[in-house]
């Protein structure tokens, strides 16, 4: 009787050790689950909590490879920053040059540059080589007495941002707007003081979103005027009101030699605000300044309504 008790213990010794084998395949199985543990984290905020549920399993590797991925699509971002010094460095080379370069607004990545300050100085193939990187940011664009070519305006028509253009005294030709038709948001254009003849009317017609052109003393005659005149949805100023002719004035005022004019008040009449040297133009024979480019065009909308203080 005694032998049975002792067979007992060897049996119960052989069924330990299965269960000893059937610990050791437990302990890998906690390795797994930190490495899928990061994968889920990303994919909470976009697709729920299903994947955190999921790490146990080995059912949740392939969502885990399912959402690789998903990351790269961050990394789009990086590149789409990378303009960014660019447009700065361009921005600084322009103002290195003395060419007045703002935003349009606080905030807004569009840019207002204008070479007047150095038209007496430049050269054509200056104003182009500092307009080629910051063109995709450019909406109003100056450049009165530049010398101006097809390749430059050809270079303007391609801006995709465009919204204003100043040719004002500029050698400019009728063929020499034909490019500006691929100006698809070009909305503004003066032309004021320029050589031009009738031929520029099909150019001038043929730009579909112009709404605003200034022609006085630009060489159109009466009837070439009055076929502009015809397009219902075109304003045509040829000087008739007393302000219009000062309006295309509407840039960084400077004398002949490029020296900037002093504005003869301190504090803007639209605004209130302290005068930005950057924004001064020329009314009734005075230099005014103002806080900010959007303030002269109030201004000309009714320069009665604003009356200018002086120092």
């Amino acid at each position: 009787p005694v032998s049975p008790p002792a067979e007992v213990p060897v049996e119960g010794t052989r069924k330990a050790e299965p269960q000893k084998e059937e610990v050791a395949p437990a302990t890998p199985s906690p390795v797994p689950v930190p490495a899928p543990a990061p994968a889920p984290a990303p994919e909470d905020p976009a697709r729920g909590g299903e994947s955190a549920a999921a790490p146990s399993g080995s059912t949740t590797s392939p969502s885990v490879l399912a959402a690789a991925p998903s990351a790269p699509t961050a990394a789009p971002s990086v590149p789409a920053a990378e303009p960014s010094p660019a447009r700065t460095a361009a921005i600084a080379a322009l103002r290195a040059r003395q060419v007045h370069a703002a935003e349009i607004a606080e905030g807004s990545t569009g840019l207002w540059v204008d070479f007047g300050p150095i038209a007496a100085s430049t050269t054509e193939d200056e104003v182009r080589t500092l307009l080629l990187p910051v063109a995709p940011f450019v909406e109003d664009l100056g450049l009165s007495r530049v010398p101006v070519s097809d390749s430059l305006l050809s270079l303007c028509s391609s801006m995709p941002r465009l919204q204003r253009l100043d040719l004002r005294s500029t050698k400019c030709t009728p063929s020499m707007l034909q490019p500006l038709a691929r100006a698809t948001t070009l909305r503004e254009l003066v032309l004021a003081d320029t050589r031009l003849d009738d031929t520029a009317v099909d150019a001038l017609l043929a730009m579909p979103s112009l709404c605003t052109v200034y022609v006085w003393n630009s060489g159109l005659s009466a009837a070439g005027i009055a076929r502009l005149a015809e397009r219902k949805d075109l304003v045509v100023d040829n000087g008739d009101r007393s302000t219009s002719a000062a309006k295309p004035d509407e840039v960084p005022a400077s004398n002949d030699d490029g020296a900037p004019l002093r504005p003869k008040n301190t504090t803007c009449p639209v605004s209130g605000k302290p005068v930005d040297l950057h924004y001064v133009i020329v009314h009734e024979q005075r230099a005014i300044g103002f806080c900010c480019p959007n303030c002269p065009k109030s201004f000309w909308t009714e320069p009665a309504k604003y009356p200018v203080e002086d120092r």
